[in-house]
């Protein structure tokens, strides 16, 4: 899969999610990935936001 891709893909899951989606969640759909692999990955989506309205926080429940 594509790295932009994959960014669309967490985009969605954390865009159409009603509560904190947790690491291990988002494993499940991208199953092909680390945990590790998509915390980078998130952290990189993280850095694309920056100076924009959203923010990537990590909070204890997702």
């Amino acid at each position: 899969m594509e790295r932009e891709a994959v960014y669309n893909a967490l985009e969605a899951i954390l865009f159409v999610a009603d509560a904190p989606v947790s690491l291990e969640d988002m494993r499940k759909v991208l199953e092909h990935f680390s945990a590790e692999e998509i915390r980078e990955l998130l952290n990189e989506l993280g850095a694309r936001y920056e100076g924009r309205g959203i923010q990537l926080v990590e909070i204890a429940e997702g």
